[in-house]
């Protein structure tokens, strides 16, 4: 189940009295689809609200506030994933990618937001209006 993945990093089972309450961000800024953003959030306090501070968190705050040590999930809902690109490039993209593949964090990609995770996409090839090729 989604709570058992969100424990601690270290894997310990703590009472919820001592158990540090871990922080859910949404990322919520340029290119965020308004619909998508507000599904997202409306299902994860839904689910989390008595275990996780759902939060949303801007491409400037990914860069700069220190989120990776109380953060559980990190999730980037759907949308258009080059303005993610473009706004998250750089050290927010860096912080990110360390998160996740040195501290072992986790990470949501919904639709755009898996296509911003990804090397390379390749959708709806040749399908004018649709196609979305190349590199991330």
């Amino acid at each position: 189940p989604l709570l058992s993945t969100l424990s601690p990093p270290n894997g310990l089972l703590m009472p919820t009295a001592i158990r540090r309450r871990l922080n859910v961000l949404v990322y919520s800024d340029v290119g965020v689809s308004t619909a998508a953003l507000h599904h997202c959030l409306a299902t994860l306090q839904r689910l989390l609200r008595h275990s996780h501070a759902v939060q949303t968190v801007t491409a400037m705050q990914l860069a700069s506030a220190p989120w990776e040590d109380t953060c559980g999930l990190l999730v980037i809902p759907g949308g258009r994933d080059l303005p993610y690109c473009e706004a998250l490039a750089g050290e927010a993209v860096m912080r990110i990618s360390r998160y996740v593949r040195e501290a072992g964090g986790r990470y949501l990609g919904l639709c755009a937001g898996a296509y911003f995770a990804a090397r390379r996409v390749r959708f709806e090839a040749g399908r004018p209006g649709y196609e979305v090729i190349g590199p991330r």
